[in-house]
């Protein structure tokens, strides 16, 4: 009877936490009715979950319900290969981001396609040959590196923005390398999880003209990070950056900033210093002057 009363319990539990929350738990995706079975027994995740020590403190509770969105967030966002099959590389990644509060654009039309208040797309349903996505406006979406799984073989996209967008952080920009053939401008402007080791992963959007970073408060000596991008990408207009940003690092930073930058080029197999278009010189050739 004990375990019964632990099961309905817990069931309870879950059952309150999901009313006052937007996310579904895993365990309860997985089985929606606790019921004990004298077959079966209590299921092992209850036991496991009623043996567990929990934070019970309000910012315990806040962390776990955090944890469980983001558990929630990165389920919702992997790739389905069904709708790919059907739509196409272009209109399934469009079906996914307009679902999720993002705008689109398609080549050749002037019509940015938004979900409406009621929920409609307004998006064909089937392939159609020649619709190929153009531009992207996430802005505000709740964001997570797992979504770049639903934007794969897009060969004609020239814009994202990414503005305010929720968890938009290194690991997203790391997955940027894909549209290395087609990017032309790019704004994750008040992304606040970005830092200076993210930005190091655009060095490889050779065909980037304009790359907003306005907003970005945990990077670190941004006037020195711009003057990298500008060497790295020389045909790359950079704004929302102030001048009260650009003023010169003093010599520690820029050392620390150099070696930080020389690592991370190297695991990305990009240029190193000593090639001529190596991004580390111009750290150097400050550091000499200094």
């Amino acid at each position: 009877m004990n375990g019964i009363r632990c099961a309905r319990l817990g069931g309870c539990i879950m059952q309150s936490m999901q009313r006052h929350t937007n996310f579904i738990p895993m365990v309860m995706q997985r089985r929606t009715e606790w019921q004990y079975s004298s077959r079966e027994g209590i299921p092992r995740e209850i036991i496991t979950m009623l043996t567990q020590n929990y934070d019970l403190s309000k910012r315990g509770i806040m962390e776990y319900m955090d944890k469980s969105r983001w558990r929630a967030v990165k389920e919702d966002h992997k790739f389905v290969s069904e709708r790919y099959r059907v739509l196409g590389p272009d209109l399934a990644a469009a079906h996914f981001l307009v679902k999720r509060g993002a705008k689109v654009k398609f080549h050749g039309r002037n019509t940015w396609f938004k979900k409406d208040k009621e929920g409609n797309m307004y998006l064909p349903s089937q392939y159609v040959p020649g619709m190929h996505l153009e531009a992207v406006d996430a802005s505000g979406m709740q964001w997570s590196y797992v979504a770049f799984e639903n934007m794969i073989d897009l060969e004609h996209l020239r814009y994202l923005k990414f503005s305010k967008c929720r968890n938009f952080d290194n690991w997203s920009l790391a997955r940027l390398y894909q549209f290395q053939d087609t990017l032309e401008f790019l704004d994750i402007s008040d992304c606040w999880e970005v830092t200076e080791n993210g930005l190091a992963c655009l060095y490889g959007l050779k065909k980037l003209t304009g790359l907003n970073l306005s907003g970005l408060s945990l990077v670190q000596n941004m006037g020195l990070m711009v003057l990298l991008l500008e060497e790295g990408l020389p045909e790359c207009t950079i704004f929302g950056v102030n001048e009260e940003q650009l003023k010169p690092p003093s010599e520690d930073s820029i050392g620390h900033l150099s070696q930080r930058m020389d690592a991370i080029i190297e695991s990305q197999n990009l240029p190193t210093e000593g090639s001529s278009e190596s991004p580390c010189e111009i750290v150097h050739l400050h550091k000499s002057q200094s």
